[in-house]
């Protein structure tokens, strides 16, 4: 929430403080280390995404956002199989494209051929379009019946 209104410090202490009561809480975990990535602590950000993925091997943007951060440490040998894990877990979609691509292009690399790397530009590109996205369906509101009923879904 924090982090969504442009307060990442305050974001980082409530995750923080999330974790001392449920040091496995998944989305803790990830959230705290999407914080670090963002703010260039990619090193920081590795044990964090390990963690949410360990305590939810399903947790497909903890695989994504690792993938991230082991290549902004350099080490694209290893993120190369969360690329992979990511994929087989979003089959489909932009960040699916992203994760391919550079997956693709760092396979090449590896053997000597050139393919481009998805650039962080690109990335930030997509991150844009997705929060974006998401803005736009959390203003949106169906609403339920007309006989005072609770709406069934508030986004």
């Amino acid at each position: 929430l924090h982090k969504a209104q442009n307060d990442p410090a305050a974001a980082e202490a409530l995750y923080r403080k999330a974790l001392e009561v449920d040091d496995k809480q998944p989305e803790a975990q990830y959230n705290l280390g999407y914080v670090m990535l963002e703010r260039g602590d990619a090193d920081l950000a590795i044990p964090l995404f390990l963690g949410a993925i360990a305590a939810d091997p399903k947790f497909a943007d903890a695989y994504f956002n690792l993938a991230m951060a082991y290549e902004q440490v350099g080490d694209s040998a290893r993120a190369r199989p969360y690329w992979r894990d990511y994929i087989a877990l979003e089959p489909s979609g932009t960040w699916t494209e992203i994760a391919a691509a550079t997956s693709e292009a760092r396979a090449h690399h590896a053997t000597g051929s050139h393919v481009p790397a998805v650039t962080p530009g690109d990335v930030a590109s997509v991150r844009q379009r997705r929060e974006a996205s998401a803005h736009l369906v959390d203003a949106i509101q169906i609403e339920g019946s007309h006989d005072g009923a609770d709406p069934l879904i508030h986004l």
